[in-house]
């Protein structure tokens, strides 16, 4: 009887230890690229912030950020990368 308690404390103990390293601080940063008539370059880099998130959330907001725009005199680029801060 007393095994089968710690083994069900045990499995109790991962599962919570596994909700909670799926919710950590994350990094979103986007870089923006942009050339011109006369090849000057532009970058500007944001970078925003997730408290206790998830990976997946994360990767999926960021993404929405990124984006290629462009126009007769030169085009820009914005790219986004998520890492864990």
């Amino acid at each position: 009887m007393k095994k089968n308690g710690l083994k069900m404390t045990f499995a109790l103990l991962g599962g919570m230890m596994l909700l909670v390293s799926c919710k950590k601080d994350y990094t979103c940063q986007c870089t923006g690229k942009g050339d011109g008539d006369n090849n000057t370059y532009y970058e500007v880099t944001e970078t925003y912030t997730f408290k206790k998130a998830k990976e997946d959330d994360v990767k999926a907001s960021c993404s929405q950020n990124e984006s290629t725009l462009s126009k007769d005199n030169g085009n820009i680029s914005i790219s986004c990368s998520v890492s864990e801060s």
